[in-house]
């Protein structure tokens, strides 16, 4: 359930679209794999987490972020500690 205020995403909307969106990858639960790179996966109610391993590309990371983009989620880059709008 999301807090007051707070829409709650639809988790198996999203978890359904991403082996279409990650052609090449393979599905492994709830996590994506290839020869040289890995997709974990973590979607709940009101956030939801990539974590990117290996020799993945921006094109990668860009799918992911553009999908969640269209449920109103903006990029969160923890190394830079900086929150992204909608759109940059």
């Amino acid at each position: 359930m999301a807090p007051v205020g707070l829409a709650a995403l639809p988790i198996d909307e999203i978890k359904s679209r991403l082996p279409d969106i990650l052609a090449g990858w393979r599905a492994v639960g709830d996590s994506f794999e290839r020869a040289d790179a890995a997709i974990q996966c973590t979607i709940t109610p009101v956030w939801t987490r990539f974590d990117l391993y290996g020799k993945w590309t921006g094109d990668d990371a860009n799918t992911l972020i553009d999908l969640m983009q269209g449920y109103g989620c903006p990029l969160f880059d923890p190394q830079k500690e900086t929150r992204f709008t909608l759109g940059s």
